[in-house]
């Protein structure tokens, strides 16, 4: 018997190899549209840096590895980076690369450093930043380098406070947070102010009665005020509020006043051995926590340019480190504060205003006294500080606790993690295309193969129909018959092929 000649004759003595190859395909063609639809984007960089750029200036960078899978900042190796000139929302700029620079000092997850940015005019800050497993990623700033010098910043607005009830006789009695806020449950200070009402300073015993409020620290009945009219307290809040009744004076100078404070739920008190400190110095500072142990960001703000940052990790609640403060106006009000992470709420963080001054204590004292006076904050003993304040540390400190504490948030000035998402989706509709017009075209292979095998068929079956001298009308019926199988054949192979057509543009894992 001699062997089907034609297509159906190869496909028959080929089936095994067809099969397997067949089979080799749709499986290449099928995993390989899932494993496509498994592809993410797996981190992206977060880039915090200063509002505005001005060259030959310093300005803080500090950058993250974000774990987009998990959503949390994964540990980052060392930053190269360098300015690139000319960016695409710029004009051209002539000029080369700056050599790059290795950014290492590391803050928990973070690493951050300073890069200075040369000529004015566009650029493009490129940093690559190495990722666990020895790999890299990048991200591109486009940034506008100004000219000009940063502006000098005013000094932050105060705020007036407002007693629970009226104060009753002459003299001028408060009390307030010496820093402008006090923790719960951390060493902080209270200062207490008295004063006549031409600001003449009170030297003198000052009553005080805790109607409301706990303190782990037992707090005075009595404080004698010094010759500017302030007492220190020390203070650890235990409860959430507190009324202090006070008293002063004799006779006719009799004096009565009430406040009522809150704790602020800071989570940081940060101490530094003087609030006024020389432009450049080396600031040595110590940090007390709610937190046992872990990373604090320590940033240093003037105004709304950020000059310089580090980190010191917590041991037993506690942290010391050093800042080297930047060239500044004489004198300036810098903002320091102390924070976990880059997304924690300010009121959360802990802060100090410190006075940079090269000038004598006691000029740099009646300059910041004379700033809030300006501003309208207890004038009369402002404006009687600004004639006579000497260089004393405790006067220094409880003006600048009379500041209000600045919004300081680095803005993030890059993330990658967008477009590494952009970019994954974009390979992933165009390589799942690929396997979706792959998996279209074998099932037309499939479908017009297995007809041409159905047409084969039928024309033998009517040979040896005819030959064996059967009937025309059983023949139609024969005929009919195979139409019916064939169409349930395809029917369902259409059927299952429009199930993987669907398999491969729906899945995501």
């Amino acid at each position: 018997m001699t062997g089907r000649g034609g297509l159906v004759g190869a496909l028959t003595r080929h089936r095994r190899l067809i099969a397997v190859a067949g089979g080799l395909w749709l499986a290449l063609v099928i995993g390989g549209g899932i494993f496509t639809s498994t592809l993410d984007a797996r981190v992206g960089l977060h880039v915090f840096g200063p509002p505005g750029w001005y060259a030959g200036q310093a300005a803080v960078v500090r950058v993250g590895l974000h774990d987009l899978a998990f959503t949390r900042f994964a540990p980052l190796g060392a930053v190269r980076a360098r300015f690139e000139p000319g960016h695409d929302d710029g004009p051209a700029l002539a000029g080369e690369p700056t050599d790059e620079v290795l950014i290492t000092g590391h803050a928990g997850t973070f690493v951050q450093g300073t890069l200075t940015p040369p000529a004015p005019g566009p650029w493009t800050l490129q940093m690559v930043a190495q990722t666990p497993g020895a790999g890299e990623t990048t991200v591109r700033v486009p940034l506008t380098v100004h000219a000009a010098d940063a502006p000098i910043a005013p000094l932050p607005k105060a705020k007036p406070r407002t007693p629970p009830r009226p104060d009753v006789g002459p003299l001028s009695l408060d009390i307030a947070p010496l820093d402008h806020v006090f923790p719960g449950n951390l060493p902080t200070a209270l200062v207490v102010l008295a004063h006549a009402a031409d600001g003449s300073p009170l030297q003198g015993p000052v009553q005080i009665t805790v109607t409301e409020g706990k303190s782990a620290v037992a707090l005075p009945p009595t404080v004698a005020t010094d010759r500017h009219g302030l007492a220190r307290i020390a203070l650890k809040a235990m409860e959430p509020r507190f009324w202090f009744d006070l008293s002063a004076g004799e006779g006719p100078t009799a004096t009565t006043a009430a406040r009522r404070l809150r704790p602020t739920p800071t989570q940081f008190v940060l101490d530094v051995p003087s609030p006024r400190v020389s432009p450049g110095a080396e600031v040595p500072f110590a940090v007390t926590s709610l937190h046992r142990e872990g990373p604090v960001f320590v940033d240093v703000w003037h105004g709304a340019r950020w000059l310089a940052a580090t980190s010191v990790t917590l041991e037993d609640r506690r942290a010391e480190g050093t800042l080297t403060l930047p060239a500044l106006p004489d004198p300036a009000v810098i903002w320091v504060q102390a924070y976990r992470t880059a997304y924690l709420p300010q009121k959360a963080r802990g802060g100090r205003h410190l006075l940079v001054s090269a000038r004598p204590a006691a000029e740099a004292n009646r300059w910041l006294a004379a700033q809030l006076a300006a501003q309208g904050i207890d004038p009369a003993w402002t404006s009687r500080m600004a004639q006579q304040a000497d260089g004393d540390p405790l006067l220094t400190r409880a003006l600048l606790g009379r500041l209000d504490r600045p919004e300081r948030d680095p803005p993030i000035i890059a993330d990658s993690s967008d477009s590494a998402r952009q970019t994954v989706a974009t390979l992933k509709r165009l390589w799942q295309q690929r396997f979706v017009w792959a998996l279209i075209v074998s099932g037309l292979v499939m479908f017009i193969i297995l007809g041409l095998v159905i047409r084969q068929n039928t024309r033998e079956v009517q040979a040896a129909w005819t030959e064996a001298g059967g009937g025309e009308e059983a023949l139609q019926g024969t005929r009919k018959g195979a139409l019916v199988d064939a169409a349930y054949v395809f029917a369902v192979l259409g059927l299952f092929l429009l199930g993987l057509l669907q398999l491969l543009l729906r899945i995501h894992w």
